[in-house]
């Protein structure tokens, strides 16, 4: 070495003295000035050796090194601590081992400052881990193959563990995924080990390959126990140990156990067989003093739906110090605040930025094999929650996949009114001429009469839609001039385009009705009653079908499931048309109507069926149905009169009881 080379040297090394005495001085760290971010924890439980140290997961989320590189770490008077990054872990965090501080219960931990922070990588002894890695695919034979696909794989996070037992990616949807376990083991005698691996695993003992499960199997195929060895821990010191399992799809499963002494006996190590690190708990994150905050983030899966092969799943979101951030989605979504739901849609990484005063968080929402608890999209209560966190998101931002797959969900209820504007901003985008007319339908559905006629004159309208869809279209369409937009003219125009083809004869009744033409109305049942005969010959099929869509309606009715009720409505008349002489079918359409908030159209159909059949025998039910669509039009004294006759002329029938209950105060 020259003498300028030493004496640069000798410079250094009093540079790094001076440094360590200023360290030592100063309460406020020497780093805080350029480390613009700092995450307090609390210590929970402490290691209980000093070199496994603490194991902390600093949420770096983009304002720092991914993988922990530039974290400094100190106590609370501001003494530095040695440290090792373990590398990038879940929810954008750094997962970190640091030194416990030697008195005090805090620590502080400082990121983004750009600056590698030394590291002490021959003190630690760190508690157990998994590094959760891509599988690239490739053969399992050997210990070389599955070592090549350790190489080219990609690390998607190292978590904490406090033992070998996994059965599922903990981070993400994929099924082939490499998992790698790395600790101290600290056994006494000579135990026995096995290890349980669905495909290819591999134990390592002091760096020496000690268990090797080459290939592509089942878990089953291990649990007797084929894969295992005795070691050697009568020194009684801690040894490293790795385990190294590849699968590539299907089931998983990694698992490190013991025999029992009996020889008989296996379990899986417990805790105490590994070194354990210290936990701490994250109390706080900050910037530098007077200077922006810390926009770093967090988020929480709470439940998930599944509904026709797509996954929406309920998340929560919060800035971790409180404060009100502006939020983007990769998905399109805007937010503003500090904390806030949404739904997801799919299992793939979701990207998201934090920007709050010029400062920019950024990281990854990911789904992991193990789902939230599961909710349901029949379930009234589930429905409406995920229904509210999409309606808050602005449907032109959103883009067409989310769109398309927020109306696929809406479309388990096809008259929910508050879809609209979903329903408007995906057919402006709409290439598709199926996803149009889909779009179209449904606003005529749910949409308000202004924008719904349109809708529906347009889907009419569709060159695409022919035969019976057409038939079934141009029938919705009629009933909603009739009983919706109460406009006899339009109706009568829209079947006079349709032709003579027997399928709309449903609909020309009801125009009849509505016209005050009682005699053109049985005419043209008749003729219903008499093609259904000589279609399906025996009657008695018929009527057995019939009564078990009468006992199914009430039910679909009270949970909503509207358009079922109306196609099981449809499918009676077909089956028994004869039944709208009695007005059983009427009455049964105008608890529909009143259900869709067709008021007007509920009362004018069962005035139909009074003007077809006077002599009703379903009149009292029908009545009493008639007073309680006047109560929800606010008519009371209307309502009243109604109640009573009922009451007075009906006194032994079933709905004189409610009808009397409606008229005491």
């Amino acid at each position: 070495m020259s003498c300028f080379q030493k004496a640069r040297a000798k410079a250094a090394l009093v540079c790094w003295l001076l440094l360590g005495v200023a360290w030592a001085a100063a309460a406020t760290p020497w780093h805080q000035a350029s480390s613009p971010f700092r995450a307090e924890f609390e210590i929970s439980a402490r290691p209980e050796l000093p070199e496994a140290g603490l194991m902390l997961n600093v949420p770096v989320c983009g304002l720092g090194a991914a993988d922990g590189s530039d974290l400094f770490a100190f106590d609370a008077a501001g003494q530095p601590l040695a440290l090792l990054p373990l590398g990038e872990s879940i929810d954008n965090t750094a997962l970190v081992v640091v030194r416990a501080p030697a008195t005090g219960n805090r620590l502080f931990l400082y990121f983004g400052s750009g600056i590698k922070s030394p590291h002490n990588k021959t003190f630690f002894k760190p508690g157990l881990t998994v590094d959760i890695r891509t599988c690239p695919g490739g053969t399992l034979s050997s210990w070389d193959s599955v070592r090549a696909l350790v190489d080219k794989s990609r690390r998607l996070a190292r978590l904490r563990m406090d033992q070998v037992s996994l059965a599922g990616n903990p981070v993400t949807s994929s099924e082939a995924f490499i998992m790698v376990f790395e600790g101290w083991l600290r056994l006494t005698g000579s135990p026995t080990l096995m290890l349980v691996s669905d495909d290819a695993g591999y134990l390592f003992v002091d760096n020496q390959r000690v268990i090797s499960r080459n290939g592509t199997h089942g878990a089953s195929d291990a649990v007797r126990g084929e894969y295992r060895t005795t070691l050697d821990f009568t020194s009684g010191q801690p040894r490293p140990f790795r385990v190294v399992v590849a699968d590539t799809g299907g089931d998983q499963m990694a698992v490190l156990a013991g025999w029992a002494k009996d020889g008989w006996n296996k379990s899986i190590l417990p805790p105490a067989a590994f070194i354990q690190s210290g936990t701490g708990k994250l109390t706080a994150v900050s910037g530098r003093e007077a200077g922006p905050g810390c926009p770093a983030f967090s988020y929480n899966l709470l439940s998930y739906i599944g509904y026709r092969d797509i996954q929406y799943t309920e998340i929560e979101c919060a800035t971790l110090d409180g404060k009100a951030a502006q939020w983007r989605f990769g998905d399109g979504a805007r937010y503003a605040g500090a904390t806030f739901r949404k739904v997801c849609v799919g299992v793939g990484d979701l990207t998201v930025a934090v920007t709050r005063d010029g400062v920019r968080a950024e990281g990854l929402i990911r789904f992991p094999e193990n789902a939230p608890p599961a909710g349901s999209v029949g379930r009234h209560a589930d429905y409406r929650r995920y229904l509210k966190l999409m309606l808050q998101e602005s449907p032109a931002r959103l883009s067409p996949t989310v769109l398309d797959a927020y109306q696929q969900f809406l479309d388990f209820n096809e008259w929910c009114p508050e879809q609209v504007p979903l329903l408007q901003a995906r057919l402006k985008t709409a290439d598709d001429p199926q996803q149009r007319l889909r779009c179209q339908l449904q606003l005529g559905r749910c949409a308000p009469a202004d924008v719904a006629g349109p809708a529906y004159a347009a889907a009419v309208a569709d060159p695409q839609v022919t035969g019976r869809e057409r038939t079934e279209l141009l029938r919705e369409y009629a009933d909603f001039l009739l009983f919706r937009k109460l406009d006899p003219a339009a109706a009568t125009a829209l079947l006079r385009t349709a032709g003579d083809a027997p399928g709309l004869d449903p609909a020309r009744l009801d125009l009849a009705l509505r016209q005050n033409d009682a005699a053109a109305a049985r005419r043209l049942l008749d003729g219903m009653i008499a093609r259904t005969r000589a279609r399906d010959g025996d009657p008695r099929a018929a009527a057995v079908k019939v009564n078990a869509i009468r006992e199914r309606l009430p039910d679909l009715l009270a949970h909503n499931f509207r358009s079922e009720y109306r196609q099981r409505l449809l499918e009676w008349e077909r089956l028994a048309p004869e039944d709208r002489r009695d007005g059983a079918w009427n009455l049964a359409r105008a608890r529909l109507f009143r259900k869709l908030g067709w008021h007007a159209g509920a009362l004018a159909d069962l005035d139909a069926a009074i003007l077809l059949n006077p002599l009703l025998p379903c009149l009292p039910e029908a009545e009493y149905e008639r007073g309680l669509i006047l109560l929800d039009l606010k008519e009371k004294e209307q309502a009243r009169a109604v109640f009573e006759r009922v009451v007075k002329e009906y006194p032994n029938h079933p709905v004189a009881g409610p009808a009397q209950e409606r008229l005491t105060p």
